[in-house]
This record gives structure tokens, sequence and C-alpha cells, in this order.
């Protein structure tokens, strides 16, 4: 006999591993934006390129993952399932290694105000119109 709860409980299973891979992936987002931000201007091309090439490799691991489980006859749950994983795989490897690298970046020293804002452009007196 078919269990209808079965079915709507692997779907919300398969919602909450897309919730974490979401969060997961705003996390490595947020890595990679700081590492670029750190990098001289050869390194944050390197990474941006980097960055576009993981994508790529990611998408078509995805496609080929997806219509492998859809060719063995995979229900589209599996078919999902199969390509969250490849997602998850990349994206927790990513976070590791932007981890890992972390440490050694060099972030320039933020400027003190009086630096930034000289006295006599930030506190001029305009006279009054």
């Amino acid at each position: 006999m078919l269990d209808p709860t079965r079915i709507w409980n692997s779907w919300f299973s398969l919602s909450l591993q897309a919730a974490r891979l979401t969060w997961e992936a705003h996390n490595v987002v947020a890595l990679r934006l700081m590492r670029i931000a750190g990098e001289s201007a050869l390194g944050r091309r390197s990474e941006t390129h980097r960055m576009v090439n993981e994508k790529i490799a990611a998408f078509t691991e995805a496609q080929a993952s997806a219509a492998t489980a859809a060719v063995r006859g995979g229900g589209s749950h599996r078919v999902a399932k199969k390509v969250l994983g490849v997602y998850e795989k990349r994206v927790r490897r990513n976070k590791k290694d932007l981890r890992a690298n972390f440490k050694s970046l060099r972030f320039p020293k933020a400027r003190r105000r009086e630096q930034a804002f000289p006295k006599s452009l930030a506190f001029r007196k305009f006279p009054a119109a």
C-alpha cells in the first residue's frame, strides 16, 4: 500500500537538505568575498577565475549525476537528491579550503579617521546662505 506521508517526508527532508546547503553556500560566499578583498589585483583575478571554473565544473557534474539517476529509473526525488549531493560535496570542500587559508590572509589596515578625512576638509565651516 502506498503511504502518502512517506512521499511528503522525503520531499520535506530534501527541502531541509537544500536549506542547509543554502546556509553553507552563504558562508562560502562570505569567505570568498573576504579573501578577494584581502588580495592584490592579480590574486583577485585568479580567485574569481577559480570561482567561475568551479561553478562550471559543479554544474557539469550535477548535470551528469542527474542524467545518470534519471536513466537508472530514479524518481524526481532521487534525481534532486543526487544533484544536491554533488553541490553539498563541493560547497563543503570549498568551505574547508577557504577556512584553512583564511588565517594566512593579510587584510589592509583600516585608515584612521584623520587620514581618511583631513581636518581641513572634514571640519570646515561653510558660510551661512
